[in-house]
């Protein structure tokens, strides 16, 4: 016989015990992986919805604040943003009001 046959594979050294613990771990990471990654999708996708609540508010305040300026929006030909007869270039004011009201 060989050299190569006699020789004892790696497999056939190592004991059961320490193949046991080598699975044992392996499944204990996968098991931790699998949670982290659950825990991670749930929070990103509540953290969106949160957000997507937080701008509907503000979108319906400033509306709310608008709604007084007038309801036909147009621009100028040079480039000025009009709410009926109002122009709102630089009214950062109604913008702060908003964020003053929800903090957002």
């Amino acid at each position: 016989m060989s050299d190569i046959e006699l020789r004892p594979r790696l497999m056939d050294r190592v004991g059961i015990i320490p193949r046991l613990l080598l699975c044992a771990l392996l499944a204990i990471l996968l098991a931790v992986s699998s949670a982290q990654l659950l825990t991670l999708r749930s929070v990103q996708k509540n953290g969106m919805q949160q957000a997507e609540h937080a701008l509907e508010v503000s979108m319906a305040v400033l509306r709310h604040e608008l709604a007084a300026l007038g309801t036909e929006w147009r621009t100028t030909q040079e480039g000025t943003l009009l709410l009926g007869t109002s122009s709102l270039n630089g009214r950062n004011e109604l913008v702060d009001a908003v964020q003053q009201m929800t903090g957002a």
